[in-house]
Formats: C-alpha cells, sequence, structure tokens
C-alpha cells in the first residue's frame, strides 16, 4: 500500500501552482510584446568601444561626457584647502573626481548600446544609451552613418524604466518608436519628421 504524504503533495501543487502562473505572465508578456513591435535591448558597452561615439554626441549635443572603466578610478591622499583628504582619482587624467564629475566637470557615464535599421536600407542605426550612474535616467541617442560620419537622429529618449520598441509602420521612411514605462505608467511616440526622431505623443 502506497502512503500518502499530504505536506508533500501540498507543496508540489504549490510549486505547480506558481509555474503555471509565471509561464502565463511570461506569455502574456510574449504577446503584448509582439503586438507592440520588435523590443530593442541595449546591452552594456567598454569605454574603448564607445570613445568615438561619446565624442559625436559630446560635440553634436553640447554634452560633457566621459566613459571609464571601474578600475580606472583608486583613491589616494591629496591636500586639499591646506588639509590631507582621502579622494577619488580618475586613473588615466589624475584627475580628481567630485562625485561622478571630473574636476574639468567631464561626467562620468555607464554606456550601452545596440543595432537596428531604422530605415530598411540594410545598414543599422546605433542605439546609444549613456547617463551617469549616479543618475535615475539614462537617455537614449540614435546615431545614424551618412558616408563616413555618423548623424544624431534621435536625442534624449528616455531609457532607464522604460522599454523601447521600433513599430511596424513607418514616418517619413523611417519606422516609429515606441517606449513604454516599466515603472509609471507612461508612454513615449517618437516619429521620423525634419530628418530626426521627434515626440508625437505622451501619455500619463
Amino acid at each position: 500500500m502506497i502512503k500518502i504524504n499530504k505536506d508533500s503533495l501540498m507543496k508540489h501543487a504549490f510549486i505547480n501552482i506558481l509555474l503555471l502562473i509565471l509561464l502565463n505572465v511570461l506569455e502574456l508578456y510574449a504577446q503584448e510584446t509582439k503586438s507592440i513591435g520588435k523590443k530593442v535591448i541595449s546591452t552594456y558597452t567598454h569605454c574603448k568601444d564607445v570613445k568615438k561615439t561619446l565624442e559625436i554626441v559630446n560635440k553634436e549635443l553640447g554634452l560633457q561626457e566621459f566613459c571609464a572603466e571601474r578600475d580606472e578610478f583608486y583613491d589616494e591622499k591629496r591636500i586639499i584647502d591646506g588639509e590631507e583628504q582621502l579622494v577619488h582619482i580618475h586613473r588615466p587624467t589624475n584627475m580628481l573626481m567630485l562625485g561622478d564629475s571630473r574636476e574639468d566637470d567631464y561626467v562620468s557615464v555607464i554606456t550601452y548600446a545596440a543595432l537596428y535599421d531604422l530605415d530598411g536600407d540594410g545598414v543599422k542605426e546605433l542605439f546609444f544609451v549613456h547617463g551617469s550612474g549616479y543618475a535615475t535616467m539614462l537617455r537614449l541617442d540614435i546615431l545614424q552613418k551618412q558616408n563616413k560620419v555618423y548623424k544624431v537622429i534621435a536625442r534624449g529618449l528616455i531609457e532607464a524604466k522604460a522599454n523601447t520598441f521600433v513599430l511596424p509602420n513607418k514616418t517619413n521612411g523611417y519606422y516609429d518608436i515606441f517606449q513604454k514605462s516599466d515603472v509609471w505608467n507612461e508612454t513615449w511616440l517618437y516619429q521620423f519628421i525634419d530628418q530626426e526622431y521627434r515626440l508625437i505623443k505622451h501619455t500619463k
């Protein structure tokens, strides 16, 4: 005769219920993502890979940003205002860090990137996500290669706390971009107008 352990059965039933709930949530998310459009997922990039990109956005958008790996900072004692203090130093420039900024006012940023062909010409545009590690927001700028130079065609789109989707419909030959917050009840719709993406609709 087989002895049935009620506690074991309850435990297995509870686990099965949790798995079903998780699968349903994942299925609903997949359906929602598919119904919105193609989700663009940005991945972490190393500083050496984005040096030129940062130079472009700094120049075109009037920013002062630099990328640094974690091992490019160290602590040392320096005399400041006549007192010895333990300070944070950016190794390559030997500059003092004041919060997330160097003493030359350049801000340390973390960077992410993705590629997606927004106009269907076979050349993928660069989705460049960057912002201070201390910030609650990261900005998304999109760069397009034109001949041998890059031009910013989208600037300052919301990135942190939001998911970015490329919609199936086009405006002036470029796919529309939709962002949906995963924290707030907000969405943003961007369309390509006058040679760059512009915010068309923002809902709260």
